[in-house]
């Protein structure tokens, strides 16, 4: 098949599902022109294949997310590709330097988008050498020249590992805890070793640009480094400072729950800690020795929060929590609470004058210094806004992606169409036609779409042409459910319309999972324990433990819902007692709950002295502790602190009317890194550890239950397997494995 395929798609962005992709609507025109949709989840595209060129281009460009490039250009992202589209209007064309179907990612938040520069001409993605880990490659967005920039990165969760100066001109990007920089357009190649790029420790998290200069926030000291000083002070990062101290905050920063903004004028800077304490620091007159920090107490179960900052460095910051937001504005220092906005996505104009706020419910432009509605711009669900002008925006809504021109009154031009309803050929002609929402529309596969009166009727939908036959083979490919086929009636051959390339890896477990893999069968050491269910099955578990801390959990049931995943969460005493508000929470989310006892005990540890009574006593006291704080009753599954069993303990457990839960995959995630240094350990990070359960699975073919550990731990970690969950359900998706609770595996 010849190497002109338009590439069918790259990246997963925002989409509320598991994305497995199912192939529809298969029709056939006489000259042997191709129309079919893609389905995942809720969201379809529109294909069309010219079976004789064997090349397939899209006829739709979901806009999951846009950003507006050099030239009048949107680039486009989804689950079903990445594509660029004139302003102007037309159909999707594929972007140069993408490879063809360089993987199906299953999981949205952010796995495998890709970064551009802000003058369009390069972009940054992360090509996955392994299920966590992957290439950090620089494209040349009109050569579609590659450069390979680091090795063995961390593949892109909720944000992505790297991010640009204002002026195009260099990025940094973060790698296992380390900070590291890139240049591009400039006359001198950088440094190829790795050392000599180096700048110091944190994740990108810690790292924000402001033009051609960036922040750098490590520890409590804040530090401000224009790019240039990059070339000169790296050869001697490893014992200077990087860049001038401006200010030092009165805790640690930890760049894996901690976000922090600061204003283009660098008057101030906003400090998030763990999107629910949001702190104002200014950087131009600090405050009085000794004064605290003005900050504001955002709602509970908060999980994310921005800053939209104007050129004036007046700021409003927006914490959102399913699909809502509060918004807060600084004045004279003090947080004054404004309006509930709608939406749950923003983006101010390039004037500063207007703010368009947009989600499920529509798009609403707001006046920014009033903070007032001005009108409605959409009333379906919009999945991205992107300013083209000052006075002119691009709205990608379900149906369709518009351009407006602000005024009285707006007026909205069609750019391309999203989705459509139904579609086929024309009945006596040669054109494309398609329904979206209301509105009829028409193209030859070259031209943009245009507005049509509805037609009378469409083509017989046909499977067959004087020189090929087409048909759905239902056999599963990765999250592919199905493959359209093209038969070649004038010759030999039949093939898949999309040959799909796999993730390479290297094949057999790493010595940590051949430590941490149980005997090939899955045979419990333990009689009367679940530690995984039928082998050669495609379910999986993932179980969350929750001993005495939060940290994570809002996180992890956003992930989980926009994934529309259901797990089962194994709650301590300890837990249920200090968050009552949050294991509700669990229990409204409709997760399988199980019990962790009533206290974080170890039940190994000699000076206790485990009867029938004391495990039986436990497990009720700690239903009554969840009865009372959720109204609700606990699932009958267990499984002891930190999972210490022993065939008594099981037993008595029975007794109790509890199926005792164990576990075939380990990560090590309770593995603390002051522990880890105390046995001489290298630290290891998630993604590591995430690839480490992957192998586990090719060697024990299924059924495996896999626990995450949600909190703090005490002696601290560098990263949280918790954080990275896009990740290991991308991973666990793609490899054709289902999401269940842990009842559900038998």
């Amino acid at each position: 098949m010849k190497k002109n395929l338009v590439f069918f798609f790259f990246a997963v962005l925002t989409l509320g599902l598991g994305a497995e992709i199912r192939f529809s609507g298969l029709d056939l025109a006489a000259d042997s022109r191709f129309l079919f949709s893609a389905v995942a989840g809720d969201r379809d595209q529109l294909f069309f294949a010219a079976l004789k060129e064997f090349s397939v281009g899209r006829l739709s460009a979901l806009p999951e997310k846009m950003t507006l490039l050099d030239g009048g250009t949107l680039l486009v992202r989804s689950v079903f590709g990445v594509q660029s589209l004139p302003v102007s209007g037309g159909l999707p064309r594929a972007v140069p330097g993408f490879p063809p179907f360089t993987g199906s990612f299953a999981v949205p938040g952010g796995a495998e988008t890709i970064v551009p520069s802000a003058d369009g001409n390069w972009l940054l993605l992360v090509e996955p050498t392994s299920f966590a880990r992957g290439d950090l490659v620089l494209l040349n967005g009109k050569t579609g020249t590659r450069v390979t920039v680091a090795r063995a990165v961390e593949r892109p969760g909720s944000a992505f590992p790297a991010s640009w100066s204002g002026d195009s001109r260099l990025f940094i990007y973060s790698k296992s805890g380390k900070l590291y920089y890139y240049t591009v357009n400039t006359s001198a190649p950088p440094p190829e070793d790795e050392r000599y790029r180096f700048i110091g420790d944190g994740d990108i998290n810690s790292v924000y640009w402001t033009g051609e200069s960036f922040y750098y926030l490590k520890g409590s000291a804040l530090y401000r480094v224009h790019g240039a000083e990059l070339f000169a002070r790296t050869p001697y990062s490893r014992f200077l400072d990087a860049g001038a101290p401006v200010g030092k905050i009165p805790f640690e920063f930890d760049p894996a729950f901690d976000s922090f903004w600061v204003a283009p004028d660098a008057s101030a800077m906003i400090l998030s800690k763990g999107a629910r304490n949001i702190f104002y620091y200014p950087l131009k007159e600090p405050l009085p020795s000794g004064a605290p920090l003005p900050y504001i107490l955002t709602p509970a179960a908060v999980s994310r929060c921005t800053v939209i900052w104007d050129g004036n460095g007046a700021s409003v910051i927006l914490a959102f929590r399913d699909g809502k937001a509060a918004a807060y504005r600084i004045t004279g220092r003090r947080f004054e609470e404004l309006a509930v906005p709608p939406g749950s996505r923003a983006v101010l104009s390039p004037d500063g004058r207007w703010l368009v706020l947009w989600g499920k419910d529509g798009a609403v432009l707001f006046d920014y210094r009033a903070w007032k509605p001005v009108r409605t711009l959409s009333a379906v669900p919009v999945l991205s806004c992107v300013w083209s002008g000052a006075e002119e925006l691009v709205v990608g809504a379900e149906d369709r992606i518009e351009r407006v021109s602000m005024g009285r009154t707006p007026e909205k031009a069609l750019v391309c169409l999203s989705s459509v309803d139904e579609y086929g050929f024309e009945k006596n002609g040669n054109r494309i036609l398609a329904r979206s929402a209301d509105m009829w529309y028409a193209t030859d596969g070259v031209l943009p779409w245009t507005e049509i009166p509805p037609p009378d009727a469409l083509k017989e939908v046909s499977l067959v042409s004087s020189l090929f036959r087409v048909y759905l083979e239902e056999r599963r490919s990765g999250v592919f459910l199905n493959m359209p086929m093209a038969r070649n009636l004038s010759g030999t051959g039949t093939f898949p319309l999309f040959p799909v390339i796999g993730i390479a890896r290297e094949s057999g477990l790493s010595a940590e999972s051949a430590v941490l893999a149980v005997a090939k069968d899955g045979t419990s050491e333990i009689a009367g324990v679940f530690t995984h269910g039928p082998r050669n099955s495609k379910k999986v578990a993932v179980c969350f433990d929750l001993y005495d801390d939060d940290a994570g959990l809002y996180r992890t049931l956003d992930v989980l819902s926009r994934c529309g995943i259901k797990a089962s969460f194994f709650l301590n005493g300890e837990f249920i007692r200090r968050h009552p508000e949050e294991a509700a929470e669990i229990a409204a989310a409709g997760h399988e709950t199980g019990s962790m006892f009533y206290a974080p005990f170890d039940l190994s540890d000699s000076r206790f002295r485990v009867t029938k009574e004391f495990i039986a006593r436990g497990l009720a006291r700690n239903e009554d502790e969840y009865h009372k704080a959720t109204g609700r009753e606990l699932s009958l599954i267990w499984h002891p602190p930190w999972y210490s069993l022993s065939p008594e303990i099981a037993l008595h457990a029975a007794a109790a009317g509890y199926r005792t839960i164990g576990r075939d995959i380990d990560p090590g995630d309770w593995i603390s890194g002051e522990n880890a240094r105390r046995i001489g350990m290298e630290p290891v990070f998630s993604a590591d550890m995430i690839d480490g359960i992957m192998d586990s699975l090719d060697f024990l073919k299924g059924g495996s239950i896999i626990p995450v550990r949600l909190g703090l731990l005490p002696g601290g970690r560098n990263d949280y397997l918790f954080n990275k969950l896009e990740l290991l359900f991308d991973a666990l998706i793609r490899a054709g494995y289902q999401i269940v609770p842990v009842s559900a595996l038998e």
